[in-house]
């Protein structure tokens, strides 16, 4: 019986079809929670075995798997630990450290001092002879060629708190309700965010979604199916079948899609929950600013904490797994740069704490379909934010010290220049193309990595002018900065239906705004008998109304921020 009916010392009957409460719960409205089932005799006879220090018994795994880990809690007087470990293998006999949905523990990375001691304990032990249950997990013990010696070791953790129901899914109600909203139209959404988003920005592997697509058998993590079909609303006119039929009411599935992804963060995080959180933040429209942050940082140290930080291409893991991690913690390092431009927060993610390789744009491709024309847009996007966008994060938000005689030195904004220029000169292939002369935009992805580039180049401009300017011209700095102003204005210009209803990062709304503020500062900098014959004004009008029809004709959300900041404001100027 559950705790309540035990204080109510009423019958608990729990009916099949509704296995998360008991019937008398749910007719008296109040919380269900069922105590952990008591261990086997069997267990209890081992775990008195292990009341002394020297009775635990730990054995070396040489590869890692996903292990279903129940843990017995010691008594007072002992402190041994009794772990069952169940592995479940691939087909390919290769071991996977993702967790089954109906798992209770995930795969916790352990500190370096704690997994080089723990790899030396345990060869100790299996030079003695010493075997028994293994409480943690090499995946690799050194890095060729590199200083980082300590082994990379897991250790599981429990994932629920005590007392919940370990079968129980906290979101899968929240799901339900979503997909009996959008149930006629559920296999053409999840085919339409492959290919508008997922295309664009990959974050999940190809296993998951080729799981998403084709079965229905209720597997699916409930929160990311919650944020997945919530996010792909946002593309629903550029289908031409649901175009003609009236969607559901986007905000009210994106407010049931955060209830699941918010239950699943506090009861049972995972790796499907850090791509959920990435689904909500760069879901569209941009609602909650300061509730993307926090999501975005508790993504972060839940990924550390599950070691997607560290690089997995040597793990003896199956390749859709390294596919999949690498993909999540990409993703999370274009967001966490992105919304730190946009919202003016230091980046979480810090370069010295990470080795997960760096996509580099391939100078040849075999075959110019679209899915590797889009690969090669997404990787120049992440070389783009890691390269040229990161360091200037470092000099915005770092504090200047007493006698620090480096900060925003010449130097630094000369080397931010030189990156720039570099990465132009790098870029192959269709993706060149889209960013020196602004064609092939019809390419998923292209226009969104242009504005990236036009965004990234003002930002660098502006940064050479300082902290204030004057519109006067005199400046050697403000020209080039007004110049590039421009390019975003001429840009915003030749976009089309297309371009529009395509990928776009909801940060650019942000980065938007900050070319319209630097505008709207020159033309207030101006005489005002002058303003007439204005460049700025002129600039700030033309982009203002591109906004404006964009976000009438095709419902563009990223030129809410600028209406809304500034189109009064214009108007009265």
């Amino acid at each position: 019986a559950c705790y309540a009916c035990r204080q109510r010392k009423s019958q608990c009957k729990v009916e099949p079809e509704q296995p998360l409460a008991c019937m008398m719960c749910r007719s008296h409205g109040s919380t269900c929670v069922f105590p952990p089932s008591r261990p086997k005799a069997q267990k209890r006879r081992y775990r008195r075995q292990c009341n002394g220090p020297g009775d635990v018994e730990i054995s070396q795994l040489q590869t890692i798997g996903v292990e279903q880990a129940s843990v017995v809690p010691h008594s007072d007087t002992g402190h041994g630990i009794a772990i069952n470990v169940q592995s479940d293998s691939s087909a390919d006999g290769q071991l996977s450290l993702e967790a089954a949905a109906e798992a209770s523990s995930n795969q916790r990375l352990i500190g370096p001092v704690l997994a080089s001691d723990d790899q030396h304990l345990s060869k100790l032990m299996e030079d003695k002879g010493v075997t028994g249950t293994a409480t943690t997990r090499t995946v690799f013990s050194s890095r060729h060629g590199s200083n980082l010696s300590a082994p990379i070791v897991f250790t599981p953790a429990r994932r629920r708190p005590v007392g919940l129901h370990s079968r129980s899914e906290p979101a899968q109600e929240t799901l339900d309700i979503i997909k009996k909203l959008v149930e006629p139209w559920e296999d053409d959404l999840l085919k339409l965010y492959v290919a508008k988003a997922e295309i664009c920005c990959p974050l999940l592997s190809k296993k998951q979604l080729h799981h998403l697509l084709d079965t229905r058998d209720g597997n699916a993590p409930p929160a990311l199916l919650a944020c997945l079909l919530a996010h792909s609303l946002t593309f629903w006119s550029s289908s031409q079948w649901l175009s003609s039929r009236r969607p559901p009411d986007q905000r009210f599935i994106w407010n049931l899609a955060n209830e699941a992804l918010f239950l699943e963060m506090r009861v049972s995080p995972k790796l499907s929950t850090i791509a959920a959180v990435l689904l909500n933040v760069g879901g569209r429209p941009t609602s909650m600013v300061f509730n993307n942050s926090g999501q975005l940082g508790f993504a972060i140290s839940v990924a550390y904490t599950l070691g997607l930080n560290r690089d997995p291409t040597e793990w003896d893991i199956p390749p859709h797994e390294k596919e999949a991690r690498m993909n999540l913690w990409r993703g999370l390092l274009l967001y966490d740069r992105w919304q730190s431009l946009a919202h003016g927060s230091p980046p979480h993610i810090q370069t010295t704490y990470f080795d997960v390789p760096t996509i580099e744009p391939s100078t040849q491709l075999t075959q110019h379909t679209v899915e590797s024309n889009a690969r090669s847009i997404y990787e120049h996007l992440l070389t783009l934010t890691e390269n040229v966008l990161s360091p200037h994060l470092c000099e915005i938000n770092r504090l200047a010290t007493v006698g620090d005689k480096s900060f925003s030195s010449n130097d630094q904004r000369h080397d931010s220049t030189s990156r720039l220029q570099e990465w132009m000169d790098s870029s192959t292939g269709v993706s060149r193309s889209v960013i020196i002369r602004g064609t092939d935009l019809s390419t998923p992805g292209a226009a969104n990595l242009r504005l990236a580039f036009l965004i990234i180049q003002f930002l660098d401009r502006r940064l050479n002018m300082g902290p204030g300017h004057e519109a006067s011209g005199q400046s050697g700095h403000y020209q080039p900065a007004l110049r590039a102003a421009e390019d975003v204005v001429f840009f915003l210009q030749e976009l089309g239906e297309d371009e529009l209803q395509g990928y776009w990062m909801p940060t650019m709304g942000f980065a938007l705004l900050m070319v319209m503020t630097f505008l709207i500062r020159s033309v207030l900098d101006t005489d005002p008998a002058q303003r007439e014959l204005n460049q700025p004004l002129g600039f700030a009008q033309t982009m203002m109304e591109c906004l404006r029809e964009h976000r009438k004709r095709g419902n563009w959300d990223i030129a809410d921020l600028c209406l809304g900041y500034y189109d009064q404001a214009l108007q009265k100027i």
